[in-house]
């Protein structure tokens, strides 16, 4: 009897946005098509955005339970947010694993999967790079299996990048000076020591040690293990905005995924604002990010400075706008909405002209492949070094860590976006290719293919 379903493919990820929505857009497109057999494995509280997905066919969720808060940063306490943004980008990386080493919540997780795959059966699995659960499910049960790589590759790739390529989470731009060549080899160097790392040893021991207990194929976690075992690997950018290294044949650069449009159809009222105003500037820094007060009132007064000819459209949270100057000292040109319900919707609008984010893997291909000019406000991680690609492309600007509240620093690159045309000139080369490697589509197809393979030869 077979160990699979024919056909059947499940997807799993994390409740980040940041690694479930490229997934969930691929998924939709794969239901459109009427693909059936269609499952989604996540948090309990990713139920509705599934359920929402619609379809020819229907897409089956699969509960895991609540979210691991040490591996959801939106629920991090303060302290974690400061330590993993740390402004020394290696403090930040060791926090971020301290944070995320998290034994007790992956044997749960691990477990609850493992119990629905054994149900489901499916012959594919598409799961996110960072949902380590589901990578160790399907190589351990022999199921074939995508990995989804929402930020830049080679973070994925790290153990086996060429010594001169920029290390990941360094920040440090494809052509270094000899200074910059130097503090990469260093910054490299150190990842040997993450093991020895205060607070991350005890943790790793216990890591591998829980997850010899469950038979998992490999208790290490190594990553190089991974990337051989998968079918494919997609990636959400492409070489040009990534910095070339060798890959495997199995990697696909798949640029932006981006759903249908409109997304949202229904949410006239900010697209009437958005046609009633010649020059609108997007800032959206994405679910994880926490601006401080200063920060904050460093964009307030970037808009008021933007005014009154260019209009500011900023995305910011309920609990943020707790930080925002008194209303009646915000200027006019200036609108802030807690919620915008597609990005991709105001992004593809003709009169945005220029975003201004975090640098986030999803938020940097969406909006280059809608042709926007970007100022990046670098968050955290992979953030910096996607803020450097991005300036290297020549399709932005990358704010210093020590301009991040202030509005000269901010507002003056702004300004350059906006009025050289270089940079909208490069934002649209550098997003028609994105746009031609595929996306969404692409991907429903590459991942049917492997499923019908798999279910032939079951």
């Amino acid at each position: 009897m077979s160990d699979h379903t024919p056909g059947a493919v499940l997807f799993c990820s994390i409740s980040s946005r940041g690694q479930l929505n490229p997934l969930l857009t691929i998924a939709k497109e794969l239901a459109a098509r009427g693909r059936s057999d269609l499952w989604f494995a996540s948090d309990a509280t990713v139920r509705p955005d599934v359920e929402a997905l619609g379809g020819e066919s229907p897409i089956r969720f699969v509960d895991l339970g609540a979210p691991i808060r040490r591996v959801t940063p939106s629920l991090w306490d303060d302290a974690a947010y400061a330590a993993t943004t740390s402004p020394s980008r290696w403090r930040g990386y060791v926090a971020f694993i301290r944070e995320t080493l998290d034994v007790e919540s992956f044997t749960e997780k691990y477990r609850a999967l493992d119990a629905e795959v054994a149900r489901v059966r499916p012959s594919l699995m598409v799961v996110d790079a960072a949902t380590v659960y589901g990578i160790e499910v399907a190589m351990t049960r022999g199921i074939p299996f995508v990995l989804s790589v929402p930020y830049p590759l080679s973070g994925l790739f790290l153990p086996r990048l060429p010594k001169s390529y920029p290390t990941p989470f360094s920040g440090l731009p494809r052509d270094m000076t000899r200074g910059q060549r130097i503090r990469n080899r260093l910054f490299r160097a150190r990842f040997l020591t993450l093991p020895f790392q205060r607070g991350v040893a005890k943790q790793a021991m216990a890591f591998v040690e829980s997850r010899k207990k469950l038979g998992i194929v490999n208790p290490t976690g190594d990553v190089g293990a991974r990337i051989d075992a998968a079918t494919a690997i997609f990636a959400y950018s492409v070489f040009g905005l990534e910095y070339p290294f060798p890959v495997p044949d199995k990697v696909r650069m798949l640029g932006a995924v981006v759903p249908p449009l409109p997304e949202a159809p229904g949410d006239d009222g900010l697209r009437r604002w958005l046609d009633e105003r010649e020059s609108v500037v997007f800032m959206n820094f994405g679910t994880i990010a926490r601006p401080s007060a200063a920060q904050i009132t460093a964009l307030v007064e970037v808009a008021r400075r933007l005014g009154p000819d260019r209009a500011v459209l900023w995305k910011l949270s309920e609990a943020q706008r707790e930080l925002l100057p008194p209303e009646r000292l915000l200027p006019d040109n200036l609108r802030i909405e807690s919620w915008v319900s597609s990005q991709f919707d105001v992004l593809a609008h003709p009169h945005v002209r220029a975003f201004v984010c975090h640098g986030g893997g999803n938020s940097v291909s969406e909006g280059l492949s809608f042709g926007k000019p970007m100022v990046v406000l670098p968050l955290w991680l992979d953030c910096h070094d996607l803020a450097v690609r991005v300036a290297d492309s020549g399709a932005g600007l990358a704010v210093p860590d020590t301009g991040l509240a202030d509005a000269a620093a901010i507002g003056d690159r702004l300004a350059r976006v906006l009025d050289e045309p270089g940079f909208t000139e490069r934002a649209l080369s550098v997003g028609r290719s994105l746009r031609e490697a595929g996306g969404a589509p692409r991907a429903a197809e590459l991942i049917a293919e492997y499923a019908d393979r798999v279910a032939v030869t079951v």
